[in-house]
């Protein structure tokens, strides 16, 4: 595609932005909780965000919050 680093640093901060604005509350809405940021974000990925981002960024948060509810069971 002849992207430059400056053009994937900006796809990646899109992700990162995007996910952040999801899973916080704003003065119109609550902030949604991490797992339905996450399936909006992986929707996104198919149509303005950059899928590869997305794809490794959903990978890696599924191993975290499979982690985080397997250890607030044990609790």
């Amino acid at each position: 595609y002849g992207f430059t680093r400056d053009d994937a640093d900006a796809r990646l901060l899109a992700v990162c932005d995007t996910l952040e604005a999801l899973s916080h509350p704003r003065p119109y809405r609550e902030g949604l909780p991490p797992r339905d940021a996450l399936t909006r974000i992986r929707v996104l990925g198919r149509y303005t965000l950059d899928g590869d981002i997305v794809d490794t960024l959903a990978s890696e948060l599924d191993v975290l919050l499979e982690g985080e509810v397997l250890s607030s069971r044990s609790a």
